[in-house]
Protein backbone atom coordinates (compact mmCIF):
# COMPACT_ATOMS: atom_id res chain seq x y z
CA UNK A 1 0.00 0.00 0.00
CA UNK A 2 1.34 3.41 -1.12
CA UNK A 3 0.25 6.37 1.26
CA UNK A 4 1.32 9.71 -0.06
CA UNK A 5 -0.44 11.99 2.15
CA UNK A 6 0.60 13.23 5.16
CA UNK A 7 3.96 15.17 5.67
CA UNK A 8 6.17 13.83 3.36
CA UNK A 9 6.10 10.34 1.91
CA UNK A 10 6.06 7.14 3.28
CA UNK A 11 5.62 3.64 2.31
CA UNK A 12 3.36 1.37 4.26
CA UNK A 13 3.56 -2.00 4.37
CA UNK A 14 0.61 -3.88 6.07
CA UNK A 15 0.72 -8.07 6.23
CA UNK A 16 -1.30 -9.96 8.04
CA UNK A 17 -1.53 -13.86 8.62
CA UNK A 18 -4.52 -16.36 8.76
CA UNK A 19 -3.32 -17.83 12.47
CA UNK A 20 -5.59 -17.39 15.13
CA UNK A 21 -3.13 -15.17 16.99
CA UNK A 22 -1.58 -14.94 20.58
CA UNK A 23 -0.75 -12.70 23.50
CA UNK A 24 2.62 -13.76 23.99
CA UNK A 25 5.32 -13.63 20.96
CA UNK A 26 8.25 -15.41 21.85
CA UNK A 27 12.27 -14.07 21.23
CA UNK A 28 13.92 -15.34 18.05
CA UNK A 29 10.55 -15.07 15.93
CA UNK A 30 12.65 -12.73 13.86
CA UNK A 31 10.06 -9.11 14.69
CA UNK A 32 12.92 -7.76 16.83
CA UNK A 33 15.28 -7.84 13.88
CA UNK A 34 12.72 -6.32 12.09
CA UNK A 35 12.03 -3.79 13.96
CA UNK A 36 15.86 -2.93 14.26
CA UNK A 37 16.03 -2.56 10.73
CA UNK A 38 13.06 -0.64 10.32
CA UNK A 39 13.57 1.76 12.75
CA UNK A 40 17.16 2.06 11.66
CA UNK A 41 16.12 4.29 8.38
CA UNK A 42 13.70 6.36 10.52
CA UNK A 43 10.66 4.15 9.85
CA UNK A 44 8.39 2.35 12.45
CA UNK A 45 6.25 -1.06 13.24
CA UNK A 46 3.66 -2.15 14.77
CA UNK A 47 2.82 -5.84 15.59
CA UNK A 48 -1.03 -6.35 16.47
CA UNK A 49 -1.55 -9.56 18.19
CA UNK A 50 -4.69 -11.04 19.95
CA UNK A 51 -6.07 -14.15 21.01
CA UNK A 52 -8.52 -15.60 18.37
CA UNK A 53 -7.45 -12.86 15.60
CA UNK A 54 -4.59 -13.02 12.54
CA UNK A 55 -1.63 -11.45 13.60
CA UNK A 56 -0.71 -7.87 11.95
CA UNK A 57 2.19 -6.53 10.75
CA UNK A 58 2.01 -2.60 9.50
CA UNK A 59 5.51 -1.01 8.65
CA UNK A 60 6.05 2.76 7.96
CA UNK A 61 8.69 3.47 6.17
CA UNK A 62 9.76 7.44 5.05
CA UNK A 63 10.87 7.87 1.17
CA UNK A 64 13.38 9.86 0.10
CA UNK A 65 14.21 10.62 -3.08
CA UNK A 66 12.28 9.90 -6.57
CA UNK A 67 9.80 7.36 -6.78
CA UNK A 68 10.15 5.07 -9.48
CA UNK A 69 7.78 2.22 -10.30
CA UNK A 70 8.44 -1.60 -10.80
CA UNK A 71 9.00 -4.89 -9.11
CA UNK A 72 12.61 -6.14 -8.33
Amino acid sequence: MWDGAGRGRQLTLHARDDGHGTLRLQPGCGLSGMRERIESVGGTLEVRAQPGQPLELLARLPLSGPVTGGAA
